[in-house]
């Protein structure tokens, strides 16, 4: 009963002998090997491997494909029920739910398997990234770099570890994804770890993104006219499996007041104020260091630097611009960016109204395609410009001289961003800011989280009654931001249906009474009063 579905032709056989439906098993095998594989050898292939003997299974899998055989044991509990999505109800052991980090790159031993895959990721990278692409698919966007690229490259990275590491696929490759019930099977096991409903989709998402370089760019004119209806079909069930995990996959309950109380605990512990109050502390303490005098000083303050740009002094930044930004008159540096000889790239510069003043001009940022390519220009506070002279000036020379020395091959070398970690001379990471972040402003907490959250901070704060007296208009905050006013209600906004919920318990008795008044019912409303208050139920 172990079955290896080793080639297209035989999927719909297995899954007849299996009893599986075959939407479940649906399998597209590796274009390079598996397609052209003659129906009688893949036949021959797939009796081999539901002999149920391994060795049997592996010597008739490179007889019938150049892509390792993947193997599943179809008898085993996971695989006997479905639920709303047709997703394997799956019995997941805890010791396998509380891995906390399941990528490829995670294990050990898979340097062999890495160093295989790298040229499809490289390859896959260019078609995602790639500016004008004509046989692309309108809903294929051109993946951002940065915090897009990496969260995709993670995602792959998971599913892929998923597969070498829980199901056993002999070896770990990008065509896995074309096998639809193993994409199920991994996102059955993401919702049984507490995965978003919405990030499910996202998988799917994957799923048929990686089909769609496989099948343009591994797949020959004659496989294609061969294989075109089945791979369609392939494509329309990722695209209503990633509909049906957003729309009928309920989010277990347990996790989601988890999240909720972790986000509460995040609130009353540091509010916006006493995060004001870091803040600003952090940034006196790097004034007082100038001019320089030594080079932890010098390390000190781009480190402060780097953290007043998300909280306080402009409206928080996304990590991926504020790491991105560039000497003013560097070559670009952007992967994505078209124009690199004339691209002014991320970087601050003086404001064009002239007076000293300076601004952070960004071109390139999430979202920027919605807003007709138009760059982000936020004007810098004197609190903000003061550290940008000083690093800029001697404090980033003073880094690279500590390092390597000025004047050395090594110290030419470096790429021209603003930001650099002593160590090592290249750009800031998400996880050295995160650490950064923990260091200076969490240092008391007990609870954890990063620069992200302080756009929820900001959001919220300026949204509660009487926060907005300042003037501070969410439009304008909004805008420099990235986005639009919309996106704080989806994303940063958590408290709003809270605060709704408030507004309408204390409207309702409100709104009864004038209608009970306007029918002249004012002697039944005080009898209703006086009931409650026989009754203990009204202060």
């Amino acid at each position: 009963t172990r079955a290896m579905l080793i080639s297209l032709q035989s999927a719909s056989k297995c899954c007849r002998l299996l009893g599986l439906p075959t939407s479940v098993c649906e399998l597209l095998a590796n274009p390079e090997g598996g397609m052209h594989v003659a129906a009688a050898d893949a036949s021959a292939a797939a009796a081999s491997a539901m002999s149920g003997d391994p060795a049997a299974a592996e010597a008739a899998g490179p007889r019938a494909s150049t892509q390792l055989p993947v193997g599943y044991d179809y008898t085993h509990p996971r695989f006997q029920s479905t639920i709303h999505s047709c997703l394997p109800k799956v019995q997941w052991d805890s010791d396998e739910l509380n891995i906390p980090q399941f990528g490829l790159q995670t294990f050990k031993n898979t340097k062999p398997q890495l160093d295989k895959l790298q040229p499809q990721l490289e390859h896959y990278r260019e078609f995602r990234q790639e500016p004008v692409m004509m046989n692309r698919p309108q809903w294929l966007s051109r993946l951002q770099p940065g915090s897009s690229w990496d969260s995709h490259w993670n995602g792959i990275m998971r599913f892929l570890g998923f597969s070498y590491f829980f199901v056993r696929v002999a070896f770990p490759l990008l065509t896995h994804y074309l096998n639809l019930n193993l994409v199920m099977l991994y996102i059955s096991f993401q919702h049984a770890r507490g995965m978003k409903p919405d990030n499910l989709a996202i998988i799917a998402y994957d799923a048929r993104a990686v089909s769609e370089w496989v099948w343009t760019t591994q797949v020959t004119e004659q496989q294609k006219q061969l294989y075109a209806g089945r791979y369609k079909q392939h494509q329309e069930q990722l695209a209503n499996l990633g509909k049906q995990c957003s729309n009928y996959l309920a989010p277990d309950p347990q996790k989601v007041l988890q999240r909720l109380e972790r986000q509460q605990q995040r609130r009353d512990e540091l509010s916006a104020p006493q995060i004001m109050m870091l803040m600003y502390s952090l940034w006196l303490s790097a004034v007082r260091l100038l001019p320089f005098e030594t080079l932890e000083a010098a390390e000190f303050v781009q480190l402060v630097l780097v953290l007043c740009f998300f909280f306080g002094f402009i409206p928080p930044q996304r990590e991926s611009v504020v790491l991105s930004l560039q000497r003013p008159g560097s070559k670009c540096m952007h992967p994505s960016c078209q124009h690199r000889d004339k691209c002014l790239a991320n970087h601050i510069r003086e404001s064009p109204a002239g007076s000293g003043k300076l601004e952070l001009f960004v071109q390139h940022y999430k979202g920027v395609e919605h807003k007709g390519w138009k760059p982000l220009q936020v004007p810098l506070p004197p609190e903000l410009c003061v550290l940008y002279k000083a690093h800029s000036e001697s404090g980033r020379a003073l880094i690279i001289d500590g390092a390597v020395g000025l004047g050395t091959p090594e110290a030419a070398a470096v790429q021209p961003y603003l930001f650099l970690w002593p160590s090592t001379l290249k750009p800031i990471l998400d996880q050295q800011l995160y650490k950064v972040f923990r260091q200076l402003v969490l240092t008391d907490a007990s609870v954890s989280f990063g620069v992200q959250w302080l756009r929820t901070v900001f959001v919220e704060h300026l949204r509660v009654a009487g926060s907005a007296a300042s003037g501070l208009d969410e439009h304008a905050a909004a805008a420099m931001m990235g986005h639009c006013i919309g996106v704080w209600d989806v994303a940063y906004d958590k408290e709003k249906k809270k605060r709704a919920s408030a507004l309408v318990e204390q409207v309702m008795p409100v709104w009864r009474s004038q209608l009970l008044q306007e029918q002249g019912g004012t002697d039944l409303l005080e009898q209703g009063k006086q009931a409650l208050l026989d009754k203990g139920s009204m202060d």
